[in-house]
């Protein structure tokens, strides 16, 4: 080989372009068993980021910045409900705070009512949880609630739970709890003192199917299709979205914070 053409090959082979960056490629990318290493392509790792980098939901998309908590959610409930308050680590100056007691069940959250009629939803949002608290308990972060014929019915939720996420078919599904994976680098511990963003998804686009995913910062913790004992009827509409609501006993005395709800019909990954 010539020097110029082997000095262009390790040049090419340093370097792959992911996301607009150049990203070095691991010196092995230079030749496998043997075989010559102008015809090995140097392959760059996979962003965690799936695509995305939707900066608000079309159906639904807040940072608090403007605008009330009355004015912007259909409800908000609890002894001590969520506030709105100055925060200088949010993207917007302003976040939305949860204050949990421990020792019983807080029940305290908000909820979003959107218009037309739709299958699939996706809920973006993006949390931290405050420092002096455990992840030892049960704490519903997003409940999907669909109408079926004009009744509110609670159709799956994500749950941070015994230190891992999960997905909890509520009143469909197959009553089981799907678990993600990667619990260390992508768990509930995870969010403590640190801004991420969580999205999930419910799909009944085959009435036969629930489809259920989770994303953490983009990266897919899970992703599962339930056969259903039975089909959705047509009447469903994905219309309804709880945020937080409940965090079950053994709560803990702590505060988390939103500092962006986004709702859409399609994956939205990291702005």
């Amino acid at each position: 080989m010539h020097r110029l053409s082997f000095a262009l090959l390790a040049l090419g082979s340093a370097f792959a372009h992911v996301a607009g960056a150049a990203v070095p490629c691991p010196p092995t990318a230079l030749s496998v068993d043997g075989s010559p290493a102008e015809t090995v392509p140097c392959v760059a790792p996979t962003p965690p980021n799936e695509g995305g980098g939707v900066r608000d939901g079309e159906l639904f998309s807040t940072d608090f910045t403007s605008g009330t908590l009355s004015s912007l959610m259909s409800s908000v409930w609890g002894e001590r409900p969520p506030t709105i308050v100055a925060d200088d680590t949010a993207t917007g100056g302003r976040s939305l705070r949860f204050d949990w007691d421990p020792g019983y069940e807080n029940y305290n959250g908000v909820f979003k009512r959107i218009s037309g009629t739709h299958k699939k939803l996706h809920v973006r949002l993006r949390m931290k949880q405050g420092p002096g608290g455990t992840n030892r308990g049960i704490q519903k972060i997003i409940r999907f609630r669909p109408q079926i014929s004009g009744q509110e019915r609670a159709a799956g939720t994500v749950n941070f739970q015994w230190g891992q996420i999960l997905f909890a078919g509520d009143d469909f599904g197959d009553r089981n709890n799907h678990v993600q994976s990667d619990t260390e680098a992508y768990g509930p511990d995870t969010f403590v003192n640190r801004w991420r963003w969580l999205e999930a998804m419910l799909d009944y686009s085959n009435p036969s199917v629930q489809h259920i995913a989770i994303w953490v910062d983009g990266h897919k913790v899970l992703d599962e299709k339930i056969r259903l004992s039975s089909p959705m009827p047509s009447s469903l509409n994905m219309n309804g979205v709880m945020i937080f609501g409940t965090f079950n006993a053994p709560a803990t005395d702590r505060m988390d914070y939103i500092d962006k709800i986004d709702i859409s019909a399609n994956y939205m990954g990291v702005p």
